[in-house]
């Protein structure tokens, strides 16, 4: 199993983990904020094929969910069906922000979908502890309504008031 940075010659094995209605854009979208140092994709690799991403925003359009240089919004936070349940995501997810926190990042926001409740679990379980706000998404037609969690460590709690 091996855990890294996407490549960009790499975007479109994406399309194998979550269908878009436009890939297209979606992938010059991706690259686009790739190249502008707006969003990573880690992946997780397990025999040559990708299993698993998680996307890492360091700046979005919505107040509460980065910070400059402080905090960054994991999404798109996706493992293949049939390796779920494995403990795979976890690491995915550990290995992503431990090596933000080794960049120097303290607080990390997440969605969390109300009637997801392993996902919420698994959040918990990292630390993903305080509700900072309660959003409203339309994605490829479709309607989300999540909690923006914070995981944070340095304990101020004032940084997303």
């Amino acid at each position: 199993m091996e855990i890294r940075k996407i490549k960009t010659d790499e975007i479109d094995k994406l399309k194998y983990l979550f269908e878009h209605k436009d890939f297209d854009k979606y992938k010059n979208d991706v690259l686009n904020d790739l190249k502008s140092n707006i969003r990573d994709i880690y992946i997780l690799i397990e025999n040559e094929k990708l299993i698993g991403e998680l996307t890492v925003y360091y700046k979005t359009s919505k107040q509460y969910e980065t910070i400059d240089n402080i905090r960054v919004y994991l999404s798109a936070y996706r493992i293949s069906k049939e390796y779920r349940n494995k403990g795979l995501g976890q690491k995915l997810l550990q290995y992503t922000i431990t090596d933000l926190e080794n960049k120097g990042y303290t607080e990390f926001t997440i969605g969390a979908e109300n009637n997801n409740a392993n996902a919420r679990y698994i959040y918990q379980k990292f630390g993903f502890n305080k509700v900072i706000d309660r959003c409203i998404d339309n994605y490829d037609g479709n309607k989300y309504e999540y909690d923006l969690l914070l995981k944070s460590y340095n304990n101020k709690g004032d940084n997303y008031v």
